[in-house]
C-alpha cells in the first residue's frame, strides 16, 4: 500500500521544513558568534598578559615568573631559585637582566625577585577565592625552554592537600604545565592572576594534572617577604589526624570536620592553653575547620602573640579556650 499526501499536507510539510531549518540556522549563527566572542576575548587576554611574564634562568635551573610592580618586582616558585647566586630574567621583548632574590618560602614554594628596571608591564592579581571548578583558565611560561607557551584549560578542582610543600592549598587544573612552567601564572578569563604554577601529578594511564599556588596564599607570602624579609607563622605546637566517624564491625563511616589532636609539645601555645590529647578542634575563631590541613593553613597565618578562641569538642562537649599563639620555630 502506498501513502501519498495531499497537496494542502505537501504544503504544511514543507513549511514545517523551512522552519526548523531556519531554527537550527540562527542556533548554529548564535553558536559561532559565541565561539568568536570568545576566542577573540581569550587572544587579547593573552595578548595583554604575555609581555609581563618572564623566564627565569640560573647555572642549574630554569622557569617563569610574574611581573608584579612597574618597578621590576617579580614572583616565581622557590623551587626555580634556591640555591642559586646568579639568576638571570629574561623578558618578552629580549632585554636581559640580573636579579636580586628579595627573599623566598620553602614551605609554600614561593620567591620574589627584583630587577632594576622602571615603567614594566605588570599582570593583576586576582582573588583565588572567587574561582569556581570549572572556569575556563590560561597558563603561560617556557616548558622546556620555549619562551611563552600558552595552553588552556580549566579549573579542576580547589583546596588540593597534596603536594611537596608544608602547606598545601593548591588549584587543580588540566591545563597543560610542563617543566619550565613552574612560577608561571594561571589566568581567569579578566587576565587576572589566580594561580602561580608550580608542579605536575603524571599517570601514563591518566594523564596529567597541574597544580597551582593560590594567588591569595602568594600574596600573604609576597606582603611579608617585602616588609619583614622573611615569612613568620603561627604555631600551636599540636599533632592533628582528620575526624574519622568508624563502625568497627562494618568497616564503614565518615570523615567529619574538625581535627583531632593526638600530640602536645610541653610548654607549647596548646599546652599552655589546657588543650589535651583527644580534643577536637572545630573552629578557630568564627572559623570552622574542615580538615587537619585546613586547621594548619589558618594557624599559619595568626600573628604570633595575638590572643584567639579556639572552639573544641571533649567527651562530646563544646568548650571554648583562649590561646596565645607562638611562632613558628624554623627547622
Amino acid at each position: 500500500m502506498r501513502f501519498r499526501r495531499s497537496t494542502k499536507d505537501g504544503l504544511m510539510f514543507g513549511l514545517l521544513i523551512l522552519l526548523v531549518a531556519s531554527l537550527m540556522l540562527n542556533v548554529f549563527t548564535l553558536s559561532d558568534y559565541l565561539g568568536n566572542s570568545q576566542t577573540a576575548r581569550l587572544e587579547d587576554v593573552i595578548k595583554e598578559s604575555t609581555p609581563a611574564v618572564v623566564s627565569i634562568f640560573s647555572p642549574d635551573k630554569s622557569g617563569s615568573g610574574i611581573i608584579v610592580t612597574k618597578d621590576g618586582y617579580i614572583l616565581t616558585n622557590d623551587h626555580v631559585i634556591s640555591g642559586q647566586e646568579n639568576v638571570t630574567v629574561l623578558l618578552e621583548d629580549n632585554r636581559i637582566y640580573q636579579a636580586n632574590i628579595v627573599g623566598s618560602d620553602d614551605k609554600t614554594d614561593v620567591a620574589v625577585l627584583k630587577i632594576n628596571e622602571n615603567n614594566l608591564p605588570v599582570l593583576k592579581l586576582g582573588d583565588s577565592d572567587k574561582i569556581e571548578v570549572g572556569e575556563q583558565v590560561i597558563t603561560i611560561g617556557q616548558p622546556f625552554g620555549l619562551a611563552h607557551t600558552v595552553t588552556t584549560g580549566i579549573v579542576s578542582g580547589k583546596h588540593r592537600n597534596r603536594g611537596p610543600t608544608l602547606y598545601r592549598d593548591f588549584i587543580q587544573t588540566d591545563a597543560s604545565i610542563n617543566p619550565g612552567n613552574s612560577g608561571g601564572p594561571l589566568l581567569n578569563m579578566d587576565g587576572e592572576v589566580i594561580g602561580l604554577n608550580t608542579f605536575i601529578v603524571s599517570d601514563v594511564r591518566a594523564g596529567e594534572q597541574g597544580f597551582a599556588i593560590p594567588i591569595n596564599l602568594v600574596n600573604k607570602v609576597y606582603g611579608q617577604i617585602l616588609e619583614d624579609g622573611k615569612v613568620v607563622r603561627g604555631y600551636f605546637g599540636v599533632g592533628v589526624v582528620d575526624v574519622v566517624d568508624l563502625n568497627n564491625q562494618t568497616g564503614e563511616g565518615r570523615i567529619l570536620k574538625g581535627s583531632k589532636i593526638v600530640n602536645i609539645e610541653d610548654k607549647s601555645a596548646a599546652d599552655n592553653a589546657g588543650l589535651e590529647v583527644g580534643d577536637i578542634i572545630v573552629k578557630i575563631e568564627n572559623i570552622t575547620i574542615e580538615n587537619s590541613n585546613h586547621l594548619r593553613n589558618e594557624i599559619a597565618w595568626i600573628t604570633p602573640g595575638e590572643n584567639i578562641t579556639v572552639s573544641i569538642l571533649r567527651d562530646d562537649k563544646l568548650m571554648n579556650l583562649g590561646i596565645t599563639v607562638d611562632e613558628r620555630p624554623d627547622e
